[in-house]
């Protein structure tokens, strides 16, 4: 009887291991399921950003062709008002010479 006792205990002892056991499964499977939730969203979010990311750098690039075909615009028109204020000068000079004769 004595053996019996210590047999349903071993295996009550048993019992409540095996529970443990299964609990701490059924809860580091949930954990492994939101830690799979948590990832797949911060993938989402690095998505978005490499997609934002991208356009930012397109837009730069645009910014940058655009600024440079501005500054070549600019130098045009410095070298045009020049070329007129220069050319001014000459018909002035010129109006001079002919007021003088």
């Amino acid at each position: 009887e004595s053996v019996e006792l210590e047999n349903l205990a071993l295996k009550g002892s048993q019992s409540e291991s095996l529970q443990d056991a299964l609990n701490n499964l059924e809860f580091l499977q949930a954990r492994v399921t939101e830690i799979e939730g948590e990832l797949h969203e911060q993938n989402q979010a690095l998505g978005y950003a490499r997609e934002e990311t991208e356009l930012l750098l397109k837009q730069n690039s645009e910014l940058r062709e655009l600024h440079a075909k501005a500054e070549a615009r600019e130098k045009e028109a410095k070298s045009f008002f020049q070329e007129e204020r220069a050319s001014k000068q000459a018909l002035q000079l010129q109006s001079e010479e002919i007021h003088n004769m």
